[in-house]
């Protein structure tokens, strides 16, 4: 189980089960953080990523207490991920199987740099 956890949910198919299998990995009263990267924010990518945060808060529901934060960025998402990784200190980084886009995706990428570990989501859709 882990104490400090970054899941990555990004409006995909398979953000819920990218949360749930992060969730899964969460100690109890873990500190959980639920990141969402878009490329560009502006107000349509905020309306879906608050929709989506909005329903991972009812997972949730389900699952043993954790501390929850939530944070959505504008930028390059493998980046991101991994500043808001390192500079909080995670023990592990939950992401799902991305297609690549523009070379490497983005959760082959995160294998290869994060300095902790990374647990990847296969993805039916893919």
């Amino acid at each position: 189980m882990y104490d400090k956890l970054l899941i990555c949910v990004t409006g995909s198919k398979n953000s819920v089960e990218v949360s749930r299998v992060g969730l899964s990995c969460a100690g109890r009263n873990a500190h959980v953080i639920f990141l969402h990267v878009v490329e560009k924010l502006d107000e349509t990518s905020r309306a879906i990523a608050d929709k989506e945060l909005s329903h991972i808060k009812s997972i949730l529901m389900e699952r043993p207490p954790v501390r929850p934060e939530f944070i959505v960025l504008e930028g390059d998402p493998k980046h991101k991920i991994i500043e808001i990784a390192n500079k909080n200190e995670v023990s592990a980084i939950v992401v799902g199987e991305t297609k690549e886009v523009h070379g490497e995706s983005v959760s082959d990428y995160l294998l290869h740099h994060a300095a902790t570990a990374v647990i990847s989501v296969k993805s039916k859709e893919i």
